[in-house]
């Protein structure tokens, strides 16, 4: 068994015969022998293990550091056989490592209109994770437009104007969430050119030149994938994975629904940032992307 099998091998695994939990990697390392971790793992597949998420990103991640392994390591001697010298140990592996990289930053706004250039944020909400689904941190904080929230938007979110009396101005709150976030994250919304154009409208108001940072869209993507859905809105979508659709049009409702539709449409991926980052793009996005 080499390599290129393994990786063959877990394409090819549905998701139903994952698994539950994959064997563990220190012995793989120690023996250096990926026949014998894909042999243990075919036998636990045997036993029909349940099917869920996170035992698809735990396989991920110790396929990926197996992978990581520097190539012509020779291979442990057999427990009978006698060695002059044993060979160094190699490093221990970290698990930590399949977290390294940019994190993931699904994030929404609420907003007094529509139209970025006449409008401002009034809410930011974000939630940090990984691939795997696991939860990071998470972000949640009103703003204050300085101006009565108009009727209309609080009809839409519920969110009024005694509610935000006591909030920061909207650039010191979205400053806030993208230090909390880092700027090498990789920033996530539904529809994302109305909220990119919400940030670099909330920069260039104040006369500031608004951050790279790399957006992806979850509305672009899900375009993509041909789902048999009536539309591509957010609730929808999500009613069409069976995940949680109440709160929606709050900021950390919505935050978290586009997280699901993230960990949706990377499962199954060996590379899952590789494939978010296909949909990133740099901002400021071309100017007809703004609402």
């Amino acid at each position: 068994m080499d390599w290129a099998e393994l990786a063959d091998w877990v394409n090819r695994v549905k998701e139903s015969d994952l698994p539950a939990p994959p064997i563990a990697l220190a012995p793989a390392v120690r023996i250096h022998d990926v026949s014998r971790y894909l042999a243990a793992l075919r036998s636990e597949v045997a036993k029909g293990a349940d099917t869920a998420r996170a035992r698809t990103g735990a396989l991920q991640r110790e396929v990926g550091l197996l992978m990581e392994l520097p190539r012509g390591i020779p291979a442990a001697p057999a427990p009978d056989t006698p060695a002059a010298a044993s060979p160094a140990e190699p490093p221990a592996v970290d698990s930590s490592q399949a977290q390294d990289g940019p994190v993931i930053v699904a994030f929404d706004f609420e907003t007094t209109g529509l139209y970025p250039d006449e409008s401002d944020i009034v809410e930011v909400g974000g939630v940090k994770f990984t691939p795997l689904g696991e939860v990071m941190g998470r972000f949640e904080r009103f703003a204050n437009p300085g101006y009565a929230i108009p009727a209309d938007s609080t009809a839409v979110s519920g969110i009024t104007t005694e509610m935000v009396a006591g909030a920061d101005p909207p650039l010191a709150v979205l400053e806030a969430f993208i230090d909390w976030a880092g700027r090498d994250a990789v920033y996530v919304a539904h529809n994302a050119a109305f909220d990119a154009g919400f940030i670099e409208a909330t920069y260039e108001k104040a006369g500031r030149k608004c951050p790279p940072l790399q957006v992806a869209d979850t509305l672009e993507w899900a375009r993509s994938l041909s789902l048999k859905t009536p539309n591509y809105k957010l609730g929808t979508l999500l009613a069409h994975y069976r995940k949680n659709t109440e709160g929606l049009h709050r900021s950390m409702a919505d935050a978290h629904g586009v997280m699901e539709l993230v960990l949706q449409f990377v499962a199954g991926h060996l590379a899952p940032m590789e494939e978010l980052l296909r949909w990133a793009k740099p901002l400021p996005l071309p100017p007809s992307s703004r609402r």
